[in-house]
């Protein structure tokens, strides 16, 4: 939430979309340093900066779903919702089946296709 004046001035500096790409793709990288480390401090650290960033680029993408005037935001919510309830099903089944550590790597996966998404509109 600290963060969010800063975000709002680099958006408004440079452009939504462009800030929202660079954060996505850091925090797909911070994801991954949180998953290498065995530091307690940079842990918390890379957690932190991991989801400031990925939060701080999601209202600019729920303007972008919201401007799409084929489907209401009350069916953009809820198919949300549903990706983020079979996402959390494919993590338990990746944690159970691999490791812990591959869930950072679909994070990373999955974010840096969310920045292809946001370059693509």
């Amino acid at each position: 939430m600290t963060a969010q004046p800063l975000i709002g001035f680099l958006q408004d500096r440079f452009s939504r979309k462009s800030v929202s790409i660079v954060m996505l793709v850091l925090s797909s990288v911070t994801g991954l340093l949180f998953s290498l480390t065995r530091n307690y401090v940079l842990l918390i650290l890379f957690y932190g900066v991991t989801i400031t960033l990925t939060y701080g680029a999601n209202p600019y993408i729920e303007r972008l779903a919201t401007l799409c005037r084929e489907f209401s935001y009350r069916s953009i919510r809820i198919w949300g919702t549903i990706g983020y309830a079979v996402g959390s099903q494919i993590a338990g089944y990746v944690y159970e089946h691999f490791s812990g550590g591959s869930n950072y790597i679909f994070f990373s996966v999955f974010i840096i296709a969310a920045a292809f998404g946001v370059l693509m509109i």
